[in-house]
């Protein structure tokens, strides 16, 4: 019988309410040491960099289907600072793998901010199921619980620009992030 359910039920503006719900009481805030959050009036200038910022593929769950709308950290972002803020945006480093190429763009707009919002994190590709070949193993486990690729030490390079740092983290399963919550 689920079968015959049409997408406008399933699409409705009831679900989409109750997904919104779920989604905010999903958020889970470790950490506001410098008090950075909220945003201070003053703040007129924020820098999205990540991985995961701009990424809709990042979103979905091993288990889902396409979403008829999906609004990613940095669209996100941008939606919610409306025309009084300025939004900069920079990939920093790619999910996995070694290339710091795109580290300078990166820091060179942590530099033009007020402040940073590292997005960071894991995503279905790195997530699969034993036998479900991912991204860093072929055996769909991963080896370790650390960041993937250069995220780390992408973060500790914003961290070194002296802006108050913002880390977003996504992801499905645990994440070490010793490094992070102690600087």
């Amino acid at each position: 019988p689920y079968a015959q359910i049409p997408l406008t039920v399933n699409d409705c503006a009831e679900h989409r309410a109750l997904a919104l719900q779920a989604a905010r009481e999903s958020i889970v805030l470790l950490k506001n040491a410098d008090a950075c959050l909220p945003l201070a009036e003053n703040m007129n200038t924020l820098a999205v960099v990540g991985p995961m910022a701009g990424d809709v593929e990042t979103l979905l769950g091993n288990y889902n289907g396409t979403p008829s709308s999906a609004v990613t950290p940095l669209q996100g972002i941008k939606l919610r600072a409306g025309a009084s803020r300025r939004v900069l945006y920079a990939r920093g480093c790619d999910l996995v793998g070694g290339s710091r190429d795109d580290f300078a763009e990166a820091l060179a707009v942590a530099q033009q901010a007020d402040v940073v919002i590292a997005v960071l994190g894991l995503s279905p590709c790195l997530e699969g199921e034993e036998g479900e070949a991912n991204l860093l193993d072929k055996s769909g486990d991963r080896q370790d619980l650390a960041l993937p690729g250069l995220q780390e030490e992408l973060l500790k390079e914003l961290c070194a620009c002296g802006k108050p740092v913002i880390l977003v983290l996504q992801g499905g399963s645990a994440l070490a992030v010793t490094w992070a919550q102690e600087n």
